[in-house]
Order: structure tokens, then C-alpha cells, then sequence
């Protein structure tokens, strides 16, 4: 089954217990796993933790290597970079924001595939909450059946060429 870890205090109504079908649900959701069934599915769920997160925590650090997929359940996510080519702000950081990330979408997968340090910060823009698929689980679910690996290799390309277009048009 899944085990639930906060990245601080969650709120009240996070502590209600999640059920399997809840999880099953909220990957289901996900572009990554698009074409997968819920047997699967399934082989994702032993180390995978629901994560919960307050405004402002800081889920992946520009720099760190990020050992995990994450899955958006609830809340907002923001991708932000720091950069000395922008102003300042009050606390004298520079950064900006790249992107915005919803329920249903992915992050940490750049680090994930190429095992790299970050090139930006994911930090929650509010509460929400995330399924956390460690590295070593995600791996071995992907070396173990080729048909997994291929559709969730293609859907996160997918995922990552829509990005790049989108950061074109703007």
C-alpha cells in the first residue's frame, strides 16, 4: 500500500487516509501514464508516498538532483529560475517564473531521465498534494516490461515537447 509523508505540517483535511482506488484514480489522471491499465499501475505502488505540501515549500531545488517523478493530485506548482539577468526582488533573489503545473501534470522528470542537477526550483504556489515515484522504483517497473517503459517513455515525451512548444509561443 502507499505511505503518506508530509514535506512539512499538512493540513486537516489532508490526514483523512487515502485509499488504494484514490491513487489508482489520481495516476490515471496523469498524461504519463495515459494507455496504461490499472495492473500497471499497480506495479508502481510500493515505495510510491503521497506527499503533501504547503505554500512555498520548496519540492525540487535549482541545482539538486532530483531522484523522483512527482504527480500533481491537488494544488498548483510553480517552476521558477534564478538568474542574475532579472531584477532583484525584495529579498534580494532573482527569479523568475517558467511555468505553472496543475493536477494531472508531472515534474522532476529532467533529473528522473538524465540524472542531472535541476536547471530551475518547483516550489508550491499553494497547499497541494503529489505522488512521489522514486527513481529506483520508476527504473525498475520500466526495465522490467518493455511495453511500460515504451508508453511511459512516449507520454513523457509528449509531455515535455508540449512544454518546449508552449515556451516557444511565448
Amino acid at each position: 500500500m502507499t505511505q503518506v509523508q508530509t514535506a512539512q505540517s499538512p493540513s486537516v483535511d489532508r490526514d483523512k487516509p487515502v485509499t488504494r482506488d484514490q491513487v489508482m484514480e489520481w495516476m490515471e489522471r496523469s498524461q504519463v501514464f495515459d494507455g496504461l491499465s490499472r495492473t500497471d499501475l499497480e506495479k508502481f505502488l510500493p515505495s510510491l508516498k503521497i506527499m503533501n505540501f504547503n505554500p512555498l515549500d520548496e519540492v525540487i531545488g535549482e541545482g539538486q538532483v532530483s531522484a523522483a517523478l512527482y504527480i500533481i493530485v491537488e494544488g498548483k506548482f510553480l517552476v521558477l529560475l534564478s538568474s542574475d539577468c532579472y531584477e532583484k526582488s525584495v529579498d534580494g533573489t532573482s527569479t523568475v517564473q517558467l511555468d505553472a503545473f496543475e493536477p494531472g501534470e508531472c515534474f522532476g522528470e529532467y533529473s528522473l531521465i538524465d540524472r542531472k542537477p535541476a536547471s530551475a526550483s518547483v516550489v508550491s504556489a499553494q497547499e497541494g498534494r503529489a505522488l512521489r515515484i522514486p527513481r529506483h522504483v520508476f527504473e525498475s517497473v520500466l526495465m522490467a516490461d518493455y511495453r511500460i517503459a515504451k508508453t511511459v517513455y512516449f507520454n513523457l515525451l509528449q509531455v515535455m515537447t508540449g512544454r518546449l512548444r508552449r515556451a516557444n509561443r511565448i
